[in-house]
């Protein structure tokens, strides 16, 4: 029976600003918002898996290549190696209806969808109604919310108003960090 618990994070806007176009996954083009690496350690490992989740859209349109996208993940995880941050996994869709050669196409991993969320309950046993998502976007939310796991809006990046979909999420928190603080609450008034 899945019985354990995760925070997945958006990668673009909740974590990292996003990459700029035309980048070639130069160390200046990965700047981490405001806390957001402090939030990530205070997330206990003991108590929840920790995953990176994103649709690269920036890839998929051909504004950056993926050998790009892909130094610049390096960077980040060098960067959480030298913070002992520990991650235990990272979910990707490159794929986009409207997207450029082989990153055209339709994708079950592609936000709204729950694809990402039904991979990661398959191989990490998870209880998705435990699990927390945390985004900036409203088809981050909607996916989470049909997967059936909790939800926070992050007022970092697009905050939400890409208008693309009408959300009622469990929380709006500024960022990530109080994102993270939010979570350690809620947690803690279950054990009361």
């Amino acid at each position: 029976m899945a019985h354990r618990k995760a925070i997945f994070i958006d990668r673009g806007g909740v974590l990292h600003q996003e990459f700029p176009r035309g980048t070639t996954g130069k160390p200046r083009d990965l700047v981490f918002e405001k806390g957001a690496l402090t939030a990530l350690r205070k997330i206990d490992p003991d108590h929840f898996l920790v995953f990176l989740f994103d649709n690269a859209d920036g890839v998929a349109f051909g504004h950056y290549s993926e050998a790009a996208y892909n130094r610049l993940t390096h960077r980040m995880l060098n960067a959480f190696r030298r913070r002992h941050i520990h991650v235990d996994g990272i979910y990707t869709c490159l794929q986009h209806p409207k997207g450029k050669g082989k990153y055209c196409g339709e994708s079950v991993f592609r936000f709204p969808n729950i694809g990402l969320f039904k991979q990661a309950q398959q191989e990490h046993e998870l209880n998705l109604e435990s699990c927390w998502v945390i985004g900036d976007r409203t088809r981050e939310v909607l996916a989470a919310q049909r997967a059936g796991c909790q939800t926070i809006l992050v007022r970092t990046g697009m905050g939400g108003s890409d208008g693309e979909f009408y959300i009622e999420p469990d929380s709006i928190e500024a960022n990530l960090l109080r994102a993270v603080q939010f979570i350690g609450q809620q947690e803690l008034a279950l054990t009361r």
